[in-house]
């Protein structure tokens, strides 16, 4: 476990899914800004059950545990900022598909995952999972997503710091996250 920024981040060499274990530690009461980072998952997942294909050492599986003080209806607009977020952590060659894609070239490089938890009209908490393909090769991905799904070393033709791209984005996140807290 380490501290950067206001975050905890726990690492796993592998597990069965970030979100699942930010939400395990959210139900046993781990605290906002708890962050859970994987080298691999055998159980990722995107929406509607979707599974996210989860290569080790090779992306990023990154989920951040949150406890926003504000009503359900607002905290799904989480969303659309953490898609805000991963666009400046990647750049400007990614365009936004809603509700919770990131595309380069019209493929998909990075994927977006909300949950939450509330009782009447407040937030108990939000998870919020991001998987980033960053060094998958084409013949990392499923015949099933080989023609849809890229990659940062793919589409920039080089490999990128994992550690890197994950400090970025953990900035990135808390100064947004800042923001959207104080609206």
């Amino acid at each position: 476990m380490e501290k950067t920024r206001a975050f905890k981040i726990y690492r796993f060499r592998e597990i069965d899914s970030t979100n699942a274990e930010a939400i395990r530690r959210a139900r046993d009461g781990e605290p906002a800004g708890s962050v859970f980072v994987a080298d691999s998952q055998n159980e990722g997942r995107g929406r509607e059950g979707r599974r996210w294909e989860s290569p080790a050492g090779k992306n990023l599986y990154v989920s951040f545990l949150l406890r926003p003080e504000v009503r359900p209806v607002e905290a799904v607009e989480i969303t659309q900022m953490v898609a805000a977020v991963v666009r400046e952590t990647l750049g400007r060659e990614v365009v936004i598909k809603r509700p919770n894609d990131i595309l380069i070239d019209g493929k998909k490089v990075a994927g977006i995952l909300c949950e939450m938890s509330s009782e009447g009209d407040k937030t108990s908490w939000v998870v919020v999972g991001i998987g980033i393909n960053v060094n998958t090769d084409p013949e990392d991905f499923s015949p099933e997503v080989r023609e849809t799904a890229t990659s940062l070393k793919i589409a920039f033709g080089r490999e990128f710091d994992r550690e890197g791209v994950l400090k970025k984005l953990i900035g990135v996140f808390g100064e947004h996250y800042e923001e959207f807290a104080g609206h």
